[in-house]
């Protein structure tokens, strides 16, 4: 990595050093290391140990943020939040936070560590305003796909939803249920041919050839 950008060591209170090891200490420099060099926050997933459920999400940034702002993320991520704590640290007039989750997944049986590469692009995503924030992100979790095909899967829920408006005015349809309850399906949609025109743009197009 090279030269460290500040000294982090002088920044961890009495707090932090009495509840975190040496050698997630340094796990946490690499990722500070991350935000001061980029801007962006950064976030990171580990398995507190053999044969326990939980895990443990730490969301890394140079900007505080609330409760309020990223409970909700976690919550649509398919997540259960045991347990959190933040630490500030002041290094050479620089101020960063990291925010400590004890979760499990709200589905028994499932397991996040499968799951971790995607599930941690997608809360870069949701951190940064690249994604949005719904229900179908938790199937990151039982499926294991990329936000960006969640993506896709919610273009289809939307066209659905506008053609549904179309056809059927009384809104029964839109009351029913819109993601099937298999993963499977939403994996097999997700797989759909590449060349397919973007559904994006399809609903824009729906009350004129109707």
């Amino acid at each position: 990595m090279g030269q460290l950008s500040f000294p982090y060591e002088r920044g961890f209170s009495a707090e932090y050093r009495s509840l975190v090891s040496p050698r997630l200490a340094m796990r946490d420099v690499f990722r500070l290391e991350t935000v001061a060099r980029t801007g962006r926050d950064a976030a990171d997933l580990r398995k507190f140990g053999d044969g326990d459920a939980l895990c443990q999400i730490k969301v890394y940034g140079a900007c505080e943020r609330g409760l309020d702002e990223l409970m909700p993320l976690l919550q649509n991520l398919g997540l259960r939040v045991r347990d959190q704590i933040q630490f500030k640290i002041t290094l050479e007039g620089a101020h960063f936070f990291i925010r400590v989750f004890s979760i499990e997944p709200m589905v028994d049986g499932a397991d996040l560590l499968p799951a971790k590469k995607p599930l941690l692009s997608a809360l870069d995503a949701l951190l940064s305003g690249q994604a949005e924030n719904d229900a179908l992100n938790g199937l990151i979790v039982l499926t294991g796909l990329h936000w960006r095909d969640i993506d896709l899967l919610r273009a289809y829920r939307n066209y659905y939803l506008q053609l549904a408006a179309v056809l059927d005015p009384t809104g029964f349809t839109r009351r029913c249920s819109v993601i099937p309850p298999s993963p499977g399906y939403s994996i097999a949609i997700s797989r759909s041919d590449s060349n397919r025109t973007d559904v994006r743009a399809t609903p824009r197009n729906v009350k004129s050839k109707l």
